[in-house]
């Protein structure tokens, strides 16, 4: 009975379970459609993708995510790592589920965001006339050669055809990866000039005379800009003439480099200018480092004007000159006078925009004529390197004292004066007129060669001074030699009714003690010329000073010291200079060093010589 009950048990546990698992076999998962993605809500960046959110067919299916074919479902909705600007599939489905099976892929292809350039380009350049070059121009790059018409181009040259300032913008390019960069700004002025935009760190170059002549309109014009001369220029063989200057008592403008080039040959021809300068360089601020090799100028006058016109070699009228210097010759004609004529420069000139005029380590070697040939006329103001020193107050309004300095000047030179009525003239500086008070310093400078003024019986009255340093003059002159012959000849032959004064002086032909005048003196000085005037016997002249250091007015505030003077004189020494007690003990370098106090780091003191500037 038990076993059979057993076996009864048996059968109902194998009929229940057979029963359970036919239960079982009869729950199917469920399929599922396919998920969707929400392209608003997928998030890109340069480096990531992000699915914010998808549609599945019920809220309990989980979504899975592969990146590209070969990549690992993940649950993470995110991608990170990627590579900007570059496509990526993105595929999707639901997970299997007890109750949903494994839903089918879809895929979406995104591409990531292209990254910001952060590297600036920093390209240089060369400039060629109106070429431009760009030197460290790459493939990854563009250039915008106008940033006014935003053309961009690969090519790494461009030659303007018009002048005028251009922003250049140079970026690298947009690429698969990443977006155009910021621009790199280079600005470029285009000229008729070889290179440079005119500034100081980049100056305009200059290396042909056609350049040259371009820079001449520019001074003209008083344009503050800055030029530097990269080449000998060799003027035309027949003479020029420059357009004349619009500016007339402005200020100076310009600032001229010539590093140490030369200009050969120029020849220069013009006429009736008023107040508008001439020389190979009509006027300009500043210039510097600049040879005059054989230069002619020649200017003729034919009519009466209001104002002077400054004519110099190689300026007509500036501020400041250093270390230039000249060779050649200056022929004027006039019938009026109102000229000022130096071998360097005819003016030297501040105003209340630059207060102090400089002339310095600078060099003439000139032959001069002029020739008036009138009974009469306006005083010329005629010297070796400087003509006169100008305070311009009528463009800039009045301002206070000027400082000139003149220093370490060597002029070598010929001046020949024909029937000129009245004559400002010396060595170095002809004229200053102190009215408008001037501090004034001439030091460490010589003259030699000669001057000859010549009245062929036709002027009747007549006012020369003449000196070996200044003509007429009104500050300090310190350790200066001149050897510079000083002749008057005078053919009249009758007596003037009015009279004429002639001041004749080996250092400063006639001091002028103008009221505002400060103290002045004439120290550490050599003369070693030979002055003379030759006249007929019937000429009179009322004012005759002649004298080895300086005739000075009446009243005048001058103080001579330690003053020589040495050869052959034909006028009285003067109480206040002193004869070398030999002729030749002006000659040695002891003498020279010891009693002229003459600085060797200055001067070249050679035994039997006279002392030369270095």
């Amino acid at each position: 009975m038990k076993r059979k009950l057993y076996l009864i048990l048996i059968a109902i546990l194998l009929l229940f379970s057979v029963t359970i698992s036919l239960v079982a076999c009869g729950e199917k998962q469920e399929e599922v459609d396919a998920p969707r993605f929400y392209e608003q809500e997928i998030e890109i960046g340069t480096d990531y993708i992000k699915i914010k959110s998808v549609y599945t067919p019920y809220e309990d299916l989980v979504a899975e995510y592969r990146l590209n074919d070969n990549g690992k479902w993940q649950k993470e909705n995110e991608f990170k790592n990627l590579t900007s600007g570059t496509e990526y599939t993105i595929f999707l489905r639901t997970a299997e589920s007890k109750k949903y099976k494994q839903s089918e892929e879809v895929s979406i292809k995104i591409t990531t965001l292209k990254a910001e350039q952060s590297a600036i380009p920093e390209v240089k350049f060369t400039q060629e006339g109106k070429k431009i070059v760009l030197n460290g121009f790459t493939e990854e790059m563009e250039v915008c050669w106008d940033s006014k018409n935003e053309n961009w181009t690969q090519v790494s040259e461009y030659e303007y055809k018009t002048n005028g300032e251009y922003i250049i913008k140079i970026r690298y390019k947009e690429s698969n990866t990443s977006l155009t960069g910021e621009a790199q700004e280079i600005k470029v002025v285009i000229s008729d000039y070889a290179g440079g935009n005119g500034t100081e760190e980049n100056p305009y170059l200059i290396s042909n005379y056609k350049e040259f002549s371009v820079l001449m309109e520019d001074c003209n014009k008083s344009l503050d800009n800055y030029y530097k001369i990269v080449e000998d220029i060799t003027f035309p063989n027949t003479p020029v003439t420059f357009a004349k200057g619009t500016q007339t008592n402005s200020n100076l403008g310009g600032y001229i480099d010539g590093n140490n080039k030369k200009i050969i040959n120029p020849k220069i021809t013009d006429s009736d200018r008023s107040r508008i300068d001439v020389g190979i360089i009509n006027r300009v601020k500043s210039i510097k480092n600049l040879n005059i090799v054989n230069a002619e100028i020649n200017y003729t006058e034919t009519s009466s004007r209001k104002d002077d016109t400054g004519i110099g070699v190689l300026v007509g009228c500036a501020n400041e000159i250093i270390n230039c210097h000249v060779t050649g010759t200056i022929n004027v004609s006039c019938s009026w006078g109102k000229n000022i004529i130096g071998g360097i420069a005819g003016i030297l000139e501040t105003s209340s925009n630059y207060e102090k005029g400089l002339i310095e380590k600078s060099s003439a070697e000139i032959n001069m004529t002029i020739n008036e040939n009138k009974s009469s006329g306006d005083v010329l103001k005629v010297g070796g390197i400087v003509g006169e020193l100008f305070k311009n107050e009528k463009f800039a309004g009045k301002f206070n004292n000027s400082n000139f300095n003149l220093s370490r000047l060597k002029a070598n030179v010929n001046l020949s004066f024909n029937n000129c009525a009245d004559i400002n003239t010396a060595g170095i500086l002809g004229y200053m007129n102190n009215q408008s008070k001037l501090n004034v310093e001439i030091n460490n400078s010589i003259s030699t060669g000669e001057i000859v003024y010549t009245n062929d019986n036709v002027i009747t009255k007549e006012v020369v001074a003449m000196g070996g340093i200044a003509g007429q003059f009104s500050g300090n002159v310190t350790n200066c030699v001149s050897d510079l012959d000083i002749k008057v000849i005078d053919r009249t032959t009758e007596a003037s009714s009015s009279g004429k004064l002639i001041y004749l002086a080996g250092i400063v032909g006639f001091d002028q003690p103008w009221t505002k005048a400060e103290n002045r003196v004439i120290k550490n000085v050599l003369y070693c010329g030979e002055i003379y005037i030759e006249k007929e016997e019937s000429t009179v002249i009322t004012m005759y000073g002649c004298d080895s250091m300086a005739n000075s007015a009446s009243g005048g505030n001058l103080t001579i010291e330690n003053a020589w003077h040495a050869g052959i004189l034909g006028i009285a020494a003067g109480e206040n200079s002193y004869p070398a007690d030999s002729d030749d003990e002006y000659l040695t370098v002891a003498w020279q060093k010891d009693t002229l106090k003459l600085d060797e780091n200055i001067w070249n003191l050679v035994e039997g010589k006279l002392p030369t500037i270095k």
